[in-house]
């Protein structure tokens, strides 16, 4: 198992995602990650599958990794 933190955030449509690599996510799928949400708080799960996919500000790609089985609470992410 890898063990990498990725920013967290919530979709419009509530789901708890992961940011990051679309290959690096691609390689986690079905490991425990480790997710940071923006007060701070982390929490571990289980990445499903890779999304949406866009050019983030720096021109590299990201990805939404979206995830399953929160292992703690995490704040607002």
């Amino acid at each position: 198992m890898h063990s990498q933190t990725f920013d967290a955030r919530h979709t419009r449509h509530g789901e708890v995602v992961a940011l990051g690599d679309p290959r690096v996510l691609a390689d986690l799928v079905g490991d425990l990650i480790e997710l940071r949400a923006p007060d701070g708080t982390t929490a571990w799960a289980r990445l499903t599958f890779v999304g949406r996919a866009w050019t983030g500000r720096t021109g590299k790609p990201v990805a939404y990794g979206y995830v399953t089985n929160l292992e703690t609470a995490m704040g607002a992410a």
